[in-house]
């Protein structure tokens, strides 16, 4: 359960194996979504799925390749990680719901087969789970149950868990069109007397914005989108305006 890129490299190796793998989630395709920042080590991922590079995967238009990590902590001083320093490269940009969706469509061309849908309940019965899906009559069941819904965690809810909250950190975030000078192609992060900001470039045109603060701070700039910009600018991040 789960379509995102954790539950279908696990349903792709799954299928390696010999299993019969069948993937379930409900897929916003063309929705926006955080996550863009795909780091060179996952090279090595990519090559476990069968990928010889992440071009296997997105058009040359889908992806940027990041040349460096930029931080300032605590002072206007910026530190460089440049990415011809690392072995393994510095990593790219993506848009994340495109990088999921070719990644979903690669596990199908692999044989794994997906359904979209939401499973509304599940039961063990002996060595079987029996699973229910939402507004169908449909019946599934599975040896296994892989719960990749990341901080939903439908299954470990269902069968009794728990959440644990050991931060009151949020994050508010922002996709904006980039000035066409923009050419800077780091992940920068910057920290502000009230949190941290994050940003980098993305294919198309795009950039993201993040402030990761405390609720108080989050709401105010999510009810005060000038707020947000001013917050921005006054950072000093990157001197880019937002359209």
């Amino acid at each position: 359960m789960g379509a995102g890129p954790a539950g279908v490299a696990a349903s792709i190796v799954l299928k390696q194996a010999g299993l019969s793998v069948l993937l379930i989630d409900q897929v916003k395709p063309d929705q926006l979504k955080v996550g863009e920042s795909v780091p060179g080590a996952t090279g090595r991922l990519f090559q476990r799925l069968g990928l010889t590079d992440i071009s296997e995967l997105l058009d040359a238009d889908e992806y940027l390749k990041s040349t460096a990590n930029a931080s300032a902590w605590g002072s206007e001083h910026w530190t460089f990680q440049n990415a011809m320093m690392s072995l393994e490269g510095g990593g790219w940009h993506v848009l994340r719901h495109r990088f999921d969706e070719k990644l979903r469509q690669y596990a199908l061309a692999q044989g794994v087969d997906y359904l979209d849908g939401r499973v509304s309940r599940f039961e063990k019965n002996g060595s079987e789970y029996q699973l229910d899906l939402k507004g169908s009559e449909q019946k599934l069941s599975a040896n296994w149950l892989v719960d990749a819904t990341g901080r939903k965690g439908l299954v470990s809810r269902k069968l009794g868990g728990e959440r644990k909250r050991f931060s009151e950190q949020y994050a508010v975030i922002a996709w904006k069109q980039t000035d066409a000078r923009d050419e800077d192609q780091t992940t920068r992060v910057k920290s502000v007397s009230k949190g941290w900001w994050y940003t980098s470039k993305l294919p198309g045109g795009l950039r993201v914005f993040a402030m990761q603060c405390l609720s108080e701070q989050a709401a105010t700039l999510v009810k005060q989108p000038e707020a947000f910009c001013k917050s921005w600018s006054d950072a000093g991040v990157l001197d880019v305006p937002l359209n």
